[in-house]
């Protein structure tokens, strides 16, 4: 297809692409059919560049403590060729300039052991940092100046796919560059990117350097900050990302205040819902998050939360899959009391459970005496774990197990909900009469629910 899209004859490349040009500005809001200059004035002054220069191999870098010891004077400007070793790392948002708040994306700033700001004007800054939020990729940043102009907020949830949004950044280095697109699409997860992803999806150009930079809509209000690309080929193929102002402005105005950001935990792991896993679970909806582990002592085991259990909504918000889940959870403070509506098996429930900042975490184990799988588990290899459960030593490429996603390195512990603590309970389980195995997996220190059928 796209050897015969450049093939194409030059008369039908002008018609297809005057074509284009005629809808694109039919559809154009009557703002945006001229020019979008009006947006770029307003917001090219708010968006910054921000140089890092690395930390060597021998610094180790101190969770929280800013990479500068003391806050730069006002108006200390610090030019690079005095400073050599800094390197374009991205773009920055100007959020507040009477305090000197700038905000970026933290992979922008992570390997920063100096950090310097240059304004659109050229004006150099030393910048601190003021506090990092990895899990959101969020980091405020603090200067001191007095030719700062902040940008507006915008709002995030009014966004509908296909507005007209604007990109403003500085990549490649070139300085600040104006980029128009769409929102192509919203809520976009399982990227890959992190515990915590609802991106704004836009086909706005974004490159290396775009990163902490603006995405706002048609008033020049930013509704995102520019995050990711997909780039098979090193540059922007019209798929691009970016954090929702919401998500942006709740982490930057609690990294002000704190410096860190306290997430609230349940002390559960959730997976999605599969339509297998419903089946097995015997529960008649097809979206949820599934509760494969229950910490021992957690407020959710204390609330009496446990596995197998189908949360459909959290504070009646619902929940349509486990980043879901965590979106909603995870921007809760530590001792709020939350409702969680589930289903266990066929009888839906209303549970509250108050938030806690516990991390509970399960040591991986070793292996020990090698059983050979039946039935269910014909072609896998198991051997007893010394913290109970049956380790996974070899999977047969074919078997069923294998087709369900089971490898080498897991651990079972339970078969259909029901405790397993050796490889002959397991088999004893596994060979009974059920159409569906439902095996507790632990994998990685976090435990799944894996359906064979």
């Amino acid at each position: 297809m796209l050897v015969r899209e450049l093939k194409m004859s030059c008369n039908k490349l002008c018609l297809l692409l005057a074509s284009f040009f005629l809808v694109f500005i039919g559809n154009a809001p009557a703002e945006v059919r001229e020019t979008i200059a009006p947006i770029a004035k307003k917001v090219i002054p708010s968006v910054v560049t921000l140089r890092v220069k690395a930390r060597g191999e021998d610094e180790v870098a101190s969770p929280q403590i800013p990479p500068n010891a003391r806050e730069p004077e006002a108006g200390e400007t610090a030019p690079l060729a005095e400073h050599p070793g800094f390197e374009l790392s991205g773009s920055g948002i100007v959020v507040d300039a009477h305090r000197g708040y700038i905000i970026t994306t933290y992979h922008v700033i992570a390997a920063a052991a100096d950090l310097m700001v240059v304004l659109p004007t050229g004006e150099e800054l030393r910048a601190t940092v003021v506090g990092s939020d990895p899990e959101t990729d969020i980091s405020v940043l603090k200067v001191r100046s007095t030719n700062l102009v902040e940008i507006t907020f915008g709002d995030s949830a009014k966004l509908e796919v296909g507005d007209y949004v604007v990109a403003v950044g500085n990549p490649f280095d070139l300085g600040p560059t104006v980029t128009l697109g769409i929102v192509s699409a919203l809520g976009r997860d399982e990227l890959g990117l992190g515990p915590y992803e609802n991106f704004i999806q836009t086909d706005a150009s974004l490159n290396p350097g775009n990163s902490g930079g603006a995405l706002v809509d048609m008033d020049g209000a930013l509704i995102g900050v520019n995050s990711a690309i997909i780039a098979p080929a090193g540059g922007n193929v019209g798929v691009g990302f970016a954090i929702p102002v919401s998500i942006v402005r709740t982490v930057m105005e609690r990294l002000i205040s704190e410096g860190v950001v306290r997430r609230g935990r349940l002390g559960v792991t959730v997976q999605n819902l599969s339509s297998i896993l419903a089946k097995a679970l015997d529960v008649q909806v097809r979206n949820g998050a599934v509760i494969s582990e229950v910490a021992k002592g957690s407020t959710a085991d204390l609330a009496g939360l446990a596995s197998g259990d189908v949360i459909i909504a959290v504070d009646g918000m619902t929940v349509t899959g486990a980043t879901g889940f965590r979106n909603i959870v995870g921007f809760a403070p530590p001792g709020q009391t939350v409702k969680i509506t589930l289903l266990r098996g066929r009888q839906q429930m209303s549970i509250g459970v108050t938030l806690s900042e516990d991390k509970l975490s399960t040591e991986p184990a070793e292996a020990t005496n090698r059983v050979i799988g039946e039935g269910f588990l014909t072609g896998v290899a198991f051997s007893a774990d010394p913290n109970g459960g049956s380790l996974v030593v070899s999977v047969d490429e074919g078997s069923k197990a294998a087709g369900a996603g089971i490898q080498t390195g897991d651990v079972i512990v339970s078969v259909n909900r029901h405790d397993v603590s050796s490889p002959s309970m397991l088999l004893q389980a596994a060979t009974g009469p059920t159409e569906i195995l439902l095996l507790g997996v632990r994998r990685n220190g976090q435990l799944w629910l894996v359906a064979i059928e």
